[in-house]
């Protein structure tokens, strides 16, 4: 097992210590909660599960941290960082390594749900501890421990029921070749009573202009046209028309794509659609908001992709761990803090936290529509 033990570092020697003007922006709201440090462990016990050392886990530390050196002068315990490999769960040694951690905290990067890193992770965790899963049904059936799920099928199922409440109904979907064969947009669509009038799948031979063009229908317009023409001898007036039969379009691709594909719909005399965007990818993408190509759009995303300060420098897979190390650390004081109510929201740099009785976390990204580069936070 390899151990990080810090005790105190100078706030001079955290590099993104002063990257706090975020704090500032609509999309992070501290709690509005007095802490009570003095009532607080004395020592944090954090604990990866991986196979290896990755930039990922490397990234929490350092948002972990930052939010740490941010409650210095008030709050200052020992921290402890440790790693369970893939190897010492084998060799079911969990509880011998971490015999004497009295409140863990544990982050399962860690894609195996297996049931032998399951009994691992209740040898650690015992009685009392935080379990935060980056990959959905990694949770243990455990009560009386605080868990937070990402889970990404979820989001999207809210995602499409917001649409739904926004008088979109009939779809056309567009997804790329990642996705062909995965339903659970369809699916759910239909289970909330939309239709799908018609799904179209990015194919290379096709420009995007084109797929949108055949898609709406409005090739089909052109056509009629060149008929009537060439059956009455006359060059006629003419307004390209789509189809009326959809309202809605949803783009499930990934961020590249749907940058090309946008303008591709405007192109295509569709301004009055509503369109919604799903990505794709879960964590490795970069989400440049210097450009209007998701103009009109509206999707849901990590804050801070779309916070545009200093630590957005970084690649955005880094970017959504490093959010996730720093709302990890506010998770652990509101739940350690004695005045904190059995349910509270949090709006932190990866998304909306909410705590409900059973002591389970969730956590969302705030749904989001893009207007001239600017970005308009909706609540549904």
């Amino acid at each position: 097992m390899i151990v990080i033990k810090i005790t105190f570092l100078s706030c001079a020697s955290n590099t993104y210590y002063q990257d706090n003007s975020y704090r500032d922006s609509k999309l992070f709201q501290e709690p509005q909660i007095e802490y009570h440090f003095d009532k607080m462990p004395n020592n944090i016990n954090v604990i990866f599960f991986t196979s290896k050392l990755t930039k990922p886990e490397d990234s929490i530390i350092q948002g972990f941290l930052n939010n740490y050196y941010s409650n210095l002068k008030l709050y200052n315990p020992e921290i402890l960082f440790l790693r369970i490999t893939e190897d010492q769960i084998k060799n079911q040694v969990c509880k011998k390594e971490t015999s004497r951690i009295s409140y863990p905290v544990i982050i399962d990067l860690n894609k195996d749900n297996s049931e032998l890193k399951k009994k691992c992770l209740r040898e650690i965790i015992r009685d009392k501890g935080l379990l935060v899963s980056i990959y959905k049904d990694n949770e243990i059936s455990q009560n009386w421990i605080h868990q937070i799920s990402f889970d990404k099928q979820k989001e999207e199922y809210d995602f499409l029921t917001y649409a739904r409440s926004q008088q979109s109904n009939d779809i056309l979907l567009i997804k790329n070749q990642d996705v062909k064969e995965d339903s659970y947009i369809e699916d759910s669509w239909k289970s909330l009573k939309g239709n799908i009038k018609r799904i179209s799948i990015l194919e290379e031979s096709k420009t995007y202009e084109n797929l949108i063009s055949e898609s709406l229908s409005i090739d089909r317009s052109i056509d009629r046209k060149k008929i009537l023409s060439y059956k009455t001898s006359l060059n006629l007036g003419f307004s390209p028309r789509r189809r009326s039969d959809v309202d809605s379009i949803i783009i499930n691709t990934n961020i590249d794509q749907a940058k090309s594909i946008n303008p591709a719909i405007a192109y295509n005399f569709s301004e009055d659609l509503n369109i919604y965007y799903i990505n794709t990818q879960e964590y490795n993408y970069q989400f440049n908001l210097n450009n209007r190509d998701l103009n009109g759009v509206t999707l849901f995303e990590y804050p801070i992709n779309i916070i545009n300060e200093e630590i957005i420098s970084r690649n955005d897979i880094e970017k959504v761990m490093y959010a996730t190390g720093f709302d990890i650390f506010e998770i652990y004081l509101l739940i350690n803090n004695k005045s904190t109510k059995r349910r509270f929201s949090y709006l932190g740099l990866s998304g909306q936290f909410k705590i409900n009785s059973t002591l389970s976390i969730e956590r969302k990204r705030p749904l989001l529509k893009i207007n001239q580069d600017r970005f308009k936070v909706i609540t549904p």
